[in-house]
């Protein structure tokens, strides 16, 4: 009969070799932990939104401006702008890209309160916004001229850009 690896210097008979066997069965249910009815595994799942904000504001290219406008030194958008707004946060940030010559400001109404951004742009916050999507504002415009201002076609004078707020 030929030796099992496991057994070497183990007597050759046959019921030393089987008692070895069981004695190295009966050394390993005796260790902790090794019982399978013992051996338990927890896990913990979480998971993390984080939060956007995706602005639609489509914006014509140009304003025109005429002789009445610069004679009463601003501009009315004639209609409403539809900006629709996604967001999976509690609230955003507006933010107003800085206006350029022949306008000096722009108040923007459609929003919680009315606003008016300087030439140097801003930042309005928003709060809280409930998550139905999409949010659709109408918001209207009123461009503010520089003294002398020309009639004419300009670029549209309004670059928009949302952020969610910070939770």
């Amino acid at each position: 009969m030929a030796r099992s690896p496991l057994l070497r210097g183990a007597a050759s008979a046959p019921s030393a070799s089987g008692a070895g066997s069981l004695l190295l069965v009966g050394a390993l249910l005796t260790v902790p932990g090794v019982e399978a009815d013992q051996a338990r595994v927890g896990l913990t799942v979480g998971a993390r939104v984080l939060p956007v904000a995706e602005l639609r504001a489509p914006s014509p290219p140009t304003l025109r401006v005429t002789a009445a406008d610069a004679v009463a030194g601003y501009v009315d958008w004639p209609a409403t702008a539809a900006v629709e707004i996604h967001t999976n946060a509690g609230g955003y940030v507006l933010e107003v890209a800085p206006l350029t010559a022949p306008f000096r400001a722009v108040a923007i109404a459609g929003l919680d309160c009315a606003v008016l951004i300087d030439r140097e742009g801003g930042e309005i916050v928003q709060r809280p916004v409930t998550h139905a999507q999409p949010l659709t504002l109408q918001l209207r415009y009123r461009f503010a001229l520089e003294a002398g201002a020309v009639p004419g076609e300009y670029p549209w004078p309004l670059r928009l850009r949302i952020q969610p707020l910070a939770q």
